[in-house]
């Protein structure tokens, strides 16, 4: 192989990865940047938090580098539920699932709403903390205005 072709080649893929980072970065990370405004940063890890004034922790996760699903995060240490939410379409739609801890389990549910639960063997959860999830989904429309319901 002569030299050209091998420069030609080792261009090609430094142009492809630089396009797919530049599209990754616009697309994927860069929306996040909004969520985390006024939050300050975590021990030098990059993570940033904001601490409510009734203790409520909100959190940001922005993807990891060439991964496309971030999320936002609400924690009451004090309660027993927390809410995740996952960005989809540059912000215009949200999943939203909560984990509850329960008699000692963790328990991961996904939500239609903040009332229902995507799968029907979790809805008496849901249920039985629907007063803890509609605080988290309150917070989380009052700090991000994100608009779930």
């Amino acid at each position: 192989m002569n030299k050209n072709k091998l420069l030609v080649i080792w261009g090609s893929v430094v142009f492809i990865i630089a396009a797919y980072s530049l599209v990754w970065y616009i697309v994927s990370y860069k929306p996040y940047a909004k969520y985390e405004e006024g939050f300050k940063e975590f021990d030098k890890s990059g993570k940033k938090l904001y601490v409510d004034n009734e203790g409520y922790t909100y959190s940001v996760k922005k993807p990891d580098y060439f991964t496309w699903t971030g999320n936002l995060a609400i924690v009451d240490m004090e309660d027993k539920a927390s809410l995740i939410i996952w960005p989809i379409d540059n912000g215009k739609n949200m999943e939203v699932g909560v984990i509850i801890e329960d008699n000692g389990v963790s328990n991961q549910i996904e939500l239609k709403d903040k009332k229902t639960a995507v799968y029907d063997d979790q809805q008496e959860l849901v249920n039985q903390y629907n007063e803890q999830i509609e605080i988290l989904y309150n917070k989380a429309n009052e700090v991000w205005g994100i608009g779930i319901d």
